[in-house]
């Protein structure tokens, strides 16, 4: 057990050294007079190295947000109501648009101080223009509340409601916001066009299931040393930010996303990841909207820096255990751990507080040391072993930092990767879109083929009938004729038998002839009503033969090229497969 001690107290200073982080540490400003466990004691006194560096949160990223940042952030959220009949010179979202963006008009909010990024914001369906503010502190905000450009956004007369909903945002949140890049290192105009965010207002019940009883809980669920229930959106394709933010007053916990692409975030929303949101038992309602993102908004984005602190937490320290950090020889004494209920706190050198603290430390010192001078030999035999283990945890040491040195790589490496994943992914959603929108462009031909031959067809059946109707007048006729012919036929029956009975009744013969030649007019009237009725009949036949011929090549041309539209689609989706698969 106690060699186990005196590597980790090997470890701890070269760690240290190597990571370059080591401040000056109080223990090294103390004489290093009397024994050797005389200066084990000293050395539980204010900590060094990492672990101070811990305990005053200053382990930082600058550039990159941390959960201090997240702690000390505050979103301001304001509506307006827009009535686009007030006023003459705004009489639409697309003047108020060109204001300002070819106007300028946003250009005021990039000077605020404080201000992270305002997106300005519309929703079609509701009119209204929306702010989404993200402010480095809440004295900034305050601030911004109480100006003139603030204040001043209720007075133009197309504006008919102002709504102003300050949130706090949630730690946890460094890890899901700014995330995917914009299309250049500044945002411009055409990357805010197309982006699109999501708000969504999920109401929390605490009292429904038991594994979150009150706001604390959830926000533990959101910290990155918690749950870090946020990066689960790092792989949301498209995302750039999503903030957490949390209102107190009305227990509702609200996501902002930023897509770069409306597509991004259509796709999102019919993900399980969205839709698993509300499935939570302590979940009581989920309410959304989609909002277009206006130009000007490039003016107003990635403002100052955040700090990239982190909020240190050690946790609390059971009462008695010591871990004792030796330093190498010549590098002054010995560091532990102070073991107290209370949070681990650093004070500065040269503080007041600090110097009565290591007066009296130092008279304790005094004390132990005659106390522990019979133990002289324990200590040299300690540091022999240390002396004896420190080259074994310097190798060791070194061995994990050149770990270390090869992990950041392989991270780097695992990002690039995901960078590429994610243009590939994109590419391939835009290539499918246009893929659709040519499949519906065809489908919208065939479908315009269909109704020409269907409109065809009708002209086709409409001709049938007629041609019906010439048949039916045609046999009417040929009835008539043959009723004709008949009677022809009576009369010259008659004629020869008045003919036989009477050859010298030459008036009654003449009568009868001219009844006879009237007759035969009036057959051949009806014949050449026949005739005529049948060349019409011929007409109509033949007009419904090229109808229906007309018919047939039309189904045939529309078979063909359908079946052609339906083997370039084939062939389209195995040549993509194929350009996929090489």
């Amino acid at each position: 057990m106690v060699v186990a001690w005196l590597l980790l107290a090997c470890l701890v200073p070269y760690g240290v050294r190597y990571l370059g982080t080591a401040p000056p540490c109080s223990c090294r400003l103390l004489p290093s007079t009397g024994g050797a466990l005389g200066r084990l004691w000293r050395a539980r006194l204010t900590p060094c190295g990492v672990w101070a560096a811990q305990a005053a949160g200053a382990l930082s990223n600058p550039g990159k947000p941390g959960s201090r940042d997240m702690r000390d952030a505050k979103m301001l959220y304001v509506t307006l109501k827009m009535d686009w009949t007030a006023d003459p010179e705004v009489s639409g979202p697309e003047a108020l648009k060109h204001m300002l963006g070819e106007g300028e008009g946003t250009a005021a909010w990039g000077d605020v101080d404080g201000l992270r990024h305002k997106y300005f914001l519309y929703q079609p369906e509701t009119e209204t223009v929306s702010g989404v503010y993200v402010f480095f502190s809440q004295e900034k905000l305050d601030a911004y509340m109480s100006s003139k450009l603030f204040t001043m956004q209720g007075e133009p007369r197309h504006v008919s409601k102002v709504t102003a909903t300050v949130l706090d945002v949630m730690e946890g949140t460094e890890c899901s916001i700014e995330m995917a890049e914009w299309g250049s290192a500044r945002p411009s105009q055409e990357d805010v066009a197309q982006a699109a965010m999501l708000i969504v207002h999920l109401n929390v019940d605490y009292t429904a299931h038991q594994s979150l009883p009150h706001e604390q809980a959830l926000r533990n669920v959101m910290r990155a040393d918690g749950m870090g229930y946020p990066k689960a959106f790092r792989a949301v394709l498209g995302l750039r930010s999503k903030y957490f933010v949390y209102d107190s007053a009305t227990e509702t916990c609200s996501g902002f996303y930023t897509f770069l692409t409306r597509a991004a975030l259509d796709a999102y929303v019919a993900s399980d990841l969205f839709m698993a949101q509300s499935a939570f038992p302590y979940i009581d309602g989920m309410a959304y909207s989609i909002h277009e993102v206006w130009p000007g908004t490039e003016r107003t984005m990635d403002l100052g820096a955040w700090t990239g602190q982190s909020s240190a937490w050690l946790g609390p320290v059971r009462q008695g255990a010591q871990l004792v950090m030796s330093t190498p020889a010549g590098q002054g004494g010995s560091v532990s751990a102070p073991r107290t209920e209370t949070e681990v706190r650093v004070e500065r050198k040269g503080d007041s507080k600090e110097k009565a603290a290591l007066a009296q430390a130092t008279e304790r010192i005094k004390g132990l040391e005659r106390e522990l001078e019979a133990s002289e030999d324990v200590a040299r035999a300690m540091a022999s072993l240390v002396a004896k283990e420190e080259p074994r945890c310097s190798a060791t040491m070194k061995r994990g930092m050149a770990a270390v040195a090869r992990t950041g790589e392989l991270h780097e490496r695992l990002a690039a990767a995901e960078r590429r994943l994610q243009d590939a992914q994109q590419r391939l959603m835009e290539q499918r879109a246009a893929t659709t929108a040519a499949s519906e462009e065809q489908d919208s031909k065939l479908a315009q083929r269909d109704a020409e031959v269907r409109a065809l067809t009708q002209r086709a059946e409409a001709a049938e009938r007629h041609g019906a109707e010439l048949e039916d007048e045609v046999d009417t006729l040929q009835e008539a004729l043959e009723r004709g012919s008949a009677a022809a036929v009576a009369a010259q029956e008659k004629i020869e038998g008045l003919e036989m009975e009477s050859a010298g009744k030459e008036e009654v013969l003449q009568g009868v002839q001219q009844q006879a030649e009237e007759v035969c007019a009036e057959a051949a009237a009806l014949r050449e009503m026949c005739d005529a009725a049948q060349q019409e009949a011929d007409r109509a036949n033949e007009a419904l033969r090229q109808a229906v011929a007309q018919l047939a090549r039309l189904k045939e041309k529309s078979k063909a090229e359908k079946e052609e539209a339906q083997l370039k689609g084939v062939r389209d989706i195995y040549g993509n497969s194929g350009s996929r698969g090489k």
